[in-house]
């Protein structure tokens, strides 16, 4: 009876001591591998990151790169760059200064749309001295020397074909194909297809165009457009760019053909015939590519997939198997508020939706295209002048932290998996991710946590997918245009450049500087039960390092007492010796250091947001403040250091029963001891020794031997290890 219940002491004993407030250290996921391809960055407002040097009469001298701007992005340690990236990159042009920006392309002339938005890069172009990729290029090649892994995704100006007229002639021989394809079928072609196209039968549609392009027509004309000096100048254009990197020993890992082709109009209309006017009509609506009859989407499909085959082709034939990637439309998620006002997300299936589905599978299913590149952008959310509307401005500030993470929670996901990658073996790279430039939100804690949340999906999709997508790129470095970039410049005089970060930096950097590391996030840590608070713990898997990542949206500070939680590396009691902090702490959700919304600006004190970093904090408790999101850093070890008894952590490797005690005293231990010499020690509370013995096994008897009545602290000890103290009770 006496042996049986020693067996349920030492069981129930076994329970409290690696419960479920233990966290073991080696308790980790996988490795998170290639983390160097989720903190990629577009490259785009080149000219933004420029210090133009003037003479004393005012011309400009030379023009360089801001070194004060790289030295102050360094810590975000980014290897993967795009460029020259989003809208830029459509109108870009190798042979010429700046982006080369064309004023047949981007200016108002007949048969043209215009385009001020890329129009105004023309003024930076004439104040550059060369191209922006040779700026770019010298200084990846800088990083590269000084030890980083650079990789480059280069975005080509595939759009300059349908700019210049390269494919105008062929609209009435593509039309014609379509109706004897489809026998005439009017109503088919004449319709906006919403009544046609649905989810069941999107891929068959793109099937019937991958049928139609292999015909002798699409061939014929395929063969005519290599054969245009006009088409063979602007491939060879394109194909220089490539050329120039791979000669600056630069590697250029993937192509990107255009930006967000699938919302490009001139793709699907590129002499503006179909609307009967140009943008030197009076009063003229152009429509969106959605909204087109199906004929003239089809020809846009089949016109683009002209254009890519042939890059496609002579990529292989010059640089081998390079992989390309192709532009993917994401849907949008529609805002709402269920019963009880929490944000939801309707995915309707509208036109908009089926259109974008039909490009999606339609270049899925070519056997040339590697990847599908969709960009994630937050929906249109609350303008500033409807955050006016809010009487109680909490309440629109609280509903938007909600909604970002409602839509980090479900919507990223629910978009990648819209995608047919998986079903047609296509890689995804997300080439541009961010905020929405239009809300009040834009800029301010709301903005930074939606990053921060983002790089949290990022991180999880990678774990339970690590094949599903093959990169992440941020929108953007640096730029004049406050709502994207990390850092917010300005010239302000000559040779004198204006470089803030912005609140958007800050929680890059947390989450840069942790997957720069080799780490894997750590399995059910029970450090804090908390809904307003997302916690991470990742473990460095080459040091003794742990990183607790952690985002806080309520307005009470939460607190982790580490002292309640034993650590455990593998059987080996584990202690922090070391802490340091990296804190954005905001004094509300609207906080920023710049907004052009002046309901938010007017806030006044409510706008400050402070950065913390304090080294060698206190090790037992971490404080997460209320709005606030940063990391805190750990540094663990299996040996304790120790001057006097009461520091040594209540945190057991070894099992005493009975507690309390009479004659005779049981140490369990959860390793062998026997692998060296090992002793065990009793101190009273005074630290004295009143006794010590040899261990003999996983399992020691220790007679009393007349030590008087009290509370007595035992340790372990040998050459290697010195355990905690625990507390015994000798009646």
């Amino acid at each position: 009876m006496k042996y049986l219940i020693n067996i349920l002491i030492l069981a129930l004993s076994i329970l409290t001591v690696f419960g479920n407030d233990t966290i073991r250290l080696n308790n980790t996921s996988e490795k998170i591998t290639g983390a160097n391809m989720l903190t990629g960055i577009n490259g785009m407002s080149l000219h933004d990151q420029l210090v133009f040097r003037q003479t004393p009469e005012g011309t400009v001298d030379s023009v360089y790169m801001s070194s004060e701007l790289q030295q102050m992005a360094a810590p975000l340690g980014i290897s993967l760059y795009r460029f020259p990236g989003g809208t830029p990159g459509n109108y870009y042009h190798f042979y010429g200064n700046g982006y080369g920006i064309d004023t047949n392309e981007v200016n108002c002339i007949p048969g043209k749309i215009n385009n001020p938005w890329a129009a105004q890069f023309l003024g930076y172009d004439r104040a550059m001295d060369k191209n922006a990729m040779y700026y770019f290029a010298d200084e990846m090649k800088k990083q590269k020397q000084s030890g980083k892994d650079i990789r480059i995704l280069l975005s080509l100006n595939t759009h300059t074909h349908f700019y210049q007229g390269d494919l105008q002639a062929y609209s009435a021989r593509i039309q014609q194909l379509l109706m004897e394809y489809t026998n005439n079928n009017l109503s088919l072609l004449d319709g906006n297809g919403d009544d046609v196209l649905d989810s069941t039968n999107i891929d068959w549609y793109a099937w019937e165009l991958y049928n139609i392009q292999s015909g002798n027509t699409l061939q014929q004309i395929r063969n005519e457009l290599l054969q245009d000096s006009g088409f063979r100048y602007r491939l060879g254009e394109n194909l220089a760019s490539i050329q120039y990197l791979k000669e600056q020993g630069l590697p250029v890992i993937g192509i990107e053909l255009g930006n967000e082709t699938y919302d490009e109009y001139v793709i699907f209309d590129d002499n503006l015939q179909y609307i009967n006017g140009d943008c030197t009509t009076e009063g003229l609506v152009v429509p969106p590519p959605h909204a087109l009859p199906l004929r003239y989407y089809f020809e846009g499909l089949l016109k683009n997939r002209l254009i890519t085959s042939i890059y496609t082709d002579t990529l292989r034939k010059l640089y081998g198997n390079i992989p390309v990637g192709i532009p993917a439309a994401s849907r949008l998620n529609y805002f709402s508020q269920d019963s009880a006002g929490q944000p939801v997300f309707i995915k309707r299936y509208e036109l908009y939706g089926k259109k974008r589905d039909l490009w999606n599978y339609y270049f899925s299913i070519q056997p040339d295209i590697n990847a599908l590149i969709p960009h994630l952008y937050f929906q249109e959310f609350l303008p500033c002048d409807e955050y006016l509307d809010f009487e109680d401005k909490r309440l629109a500030e609280v509903f938007a932290a909600k909604a970002i993470r409602a839509y980090c929670d479900s919507s990223i996901t629910y978009n990648l998996g819209l995608l047919p990658a998986a079903k047609y073996n296509k890689s995804i790279w997300v080439t541009e991710w961010n905020f929405t430039d239009v809300s009040f939100a834009t800029n301010t804690f709301l903005h930074a946590q939606y990053i921060y949340e983002f790089f949290r999906q990022i991180v999880l999709i990678k774990e339970q997918s690590p094949k599903l997508v093959d990169g992440w790129i941020y929108h953007m470095l640096a730029s004049g245009y406050y709502p994207w970039p990390l850092f917010r410049t300005q010239h302000i005089a000559p040779e004198s450049l204006f470089i803030e970060k912005q609140i958007q930096y800050h929680p890059y950097y947390i989450w840069s500087s942790t997957l720069s590391q080799p780490v894997a996030r750590l399995n059910n840590t029970p450090l804090l039960n908390n809904a307003n608070v997302l916690l991470d713990i990742f473990s460095n898997t080459e040091s003794n390092e742990w990183y607790v990542h952690f985002i806080n949206t309520d307005t009470i500070t939460a607190k982790i007492s580490l002292k309640d939680h034993p650590l455990l590396w593998h059987q080996k009691a584990a202690y922090i010796s070391n802490s340091s902090s990296y804190i954005l702490r905001s004094e509300s959700l609207t906080s920023t250091q710049y907004t052009p919304c002046n309901a938010v600006w007017n806030n006044g004190n409510n706008n400050n947001y402070t950065i913390i970093e304090e080294n060698n904090l206190p090790v037992d408790t971490l404080l997460i403040p209320a709005l606030s999101m940063g990391k805190y850093t750990l540094l663990w070890d299996t040996t304790q250091i120790t001057t006097t008894l009461p520091q040594h952590k209540n945190t057991p490797t070894f099992l005493l029963y009975p507690n309390p005690a009479t004659d005779y005293i049981n140490i369990r231990t959860t390793q062998d001891f026997l692998m060296e010499p090992s002793i065990y020690v009793i101190n009273d509370l005074t630290g004295k020794q009143v006794q010590c013995g040899k261990i003999t096994g996983t399992n020691t008897v220790i007679n009393r031997n007349g030590i008087p009545a009290g509370l007595y602290l035992i340790n372990l000890q040998n050459k290697e290890q010195h355990t905690e103290y625990q507390k015994i009770t000798l009646y």
